[in-house]
């Protein structure tokens, strides 16, 4: 055919020209014209802790016979390369130690079809969740209450607390609702050993424990 833009429609007619020869018509042909293979949804980037992976998507249409997709990745999104293996429209990263950029080239096999690159997204490496300040202890007389707060830096997407009290500095508890860096006991009569877990939601963060602070009470 020549460059078609529209569904078109084809028969061809057979005949011979000795005489007596009647013709013959094939049956109907359609050469189905579809857009060029278009991103509809496209990928989206995050920040993870070192070590972490990510799961990234596009969605696309048109194209024919089926869709067929290639991740890129690049380490200043500049220079791609396309990474073996990676031809579905879901991708997951291997474990990250560097930020990444990705992107996806969209295409389809059949005459004509055009590709079409995703946007560049950004995979953002951050270090795992670490205290800068550390909680401080101190004594307190029976009956009253104690502040204490902890500093942390670094993790994605916010940092999380949980603090944890102990009778001995052996075994320890959550404490219920104890889930900002600064916590507040209740009435205290006996010494109270506390400290605090620091972590972070985001694919690979680990967490990190506060040194144990003790809240000693006396008469």
């Amino acid at each position: 055919t020549p460059a078609l833009f529209t569904t078109t429609y084809y028969q061809v007619i057979v005949g011979a020209v000795a005489s007596g020869c009647n013709s013959i018509t094939s049956a109907t042909v359609t050469v189905t014209v579809v857009p060029d293979p278009s991103i509809t949804v496209q990928p989206v980037g995050d920040a993870i802790c070192e070590g972490g992976t990510y799961t990234m998507s596009v969605t696309a249409t048109g194209g024919t016979p089926a869709l067929t997709y290639q991740w890129q990745d690049s380490p200043d999104g500049i220079t791609w390369t396309n990474i073996a293996g990676a031809t579905n429209n879901i991708f997951t990263t291997p474990a990250l130690f560097t930020t990444t950029y990705y992107q996806v080239i969209v295409g389809a096999t059949a005459s004509d079809c055009n590709s079409v690159t995703s946007a560049a997204i950004t995979v953002t490496v951050v270090p795992d969740p670490s205290i800068t300040v550390q909680p401080v202890g101190d004594a307190i007389c029976e009956g009253g209450t104690y502040t204490m707060s902890v500093t942390g830096a670094n993790g994605t997407p916010a940092l999380t607390y949980q603090w944890q009290d102990s009778p001995d500095g052996v075994t320890w508890t959550n404490i219920a609702g104890a889930s900002s860096d600064t916590y507040t006991t209740p009435a205290l009569f006996t010494t109270t050993y506390y400290q605090v877990i620091v972590g972070a939601t985001a694919s690979g963060c680990n967490s990190i424990t506060s040194a144990t602070v003790t809240v000693t009470v006396v008469p």
